[in-house]
């Protein structure tokens, strides 16, 4: 059972004053048209509803971040990410970032809605209260490639904007 909730990743933003004009979200975002993406995106691959574990999403800034969560850093990122889909918090999140990477995926007027958005996935792993008992890895979707960058924090929601406005990717890219 992770004992990892929403209410951390608030604390965890305030305490390094990390800005969000929205509120984070659990499972299943109230957008209904993102929430459609993951509708077949089960990480057990049995094509029922899949849920990455946070959600952050700002319409008017067109922005959706999608984080993937577990409890130990040794969960952080399994040798080879199309397998054991359910066990790692990359291999989990590259999963769900699938669903928004690949157009073949989507329906019609999901991918009309989704162009133009920044899409930011986050893989967390232990705890992240602890200056040295936790991981982090980036990811962001540029038309419709997902790309590691080398951010091993969380950015305040300006800066993911910027990421996508003006940053050179092959600087930030591993």
């Amino acid at each position: 059972m992770k004992s990892y909730n929403v209410n951390l990743l608030r604390s965890y933003n305030v305490s390094q004053q990390r800005k969000f004009s929205e509120p984070w979200q659990t499972k299943k975002p109230d957008n209904p048209t993102i929430a459609s993406v993951f509708n077949e995106a089960s990480k057990q691959l049995t094509e029922q509803r899949g849920e990455p574990d946070f959600f952050y999403v700002n319409e008017a800034r067109k922005l959706l971040i999608i984080v993937e969560n577990k409890d130990s850093i040794t969960q952080h990122e399994g040798e080879m990410i199309d397998k054991n889909i359910p066990l790692y918090a990359v291999n989990g999140l590259l999963h769900y970032l699938s669903f928004v990477s690949d157009v073949a995926k989507m329906t019609s007027p999901v991918q009309a809605y989704l162009q133009g958005w920044c899409i930011v996935g986050i893989a967390l792993s232990g705890d992240i209260t602890s200056e040295y008992n936790h991981k982090i890895s980036t990811f962001m979707v540029k038309e419709g490639t997902v790309r590691r960058l080398e951010i091993k924090e969380i950015l305040h929601e300006s800066d993911y904007i910027e990421l996508f406005n003006s940053y050179d990717l092959e600087a930030i890219t591993e």
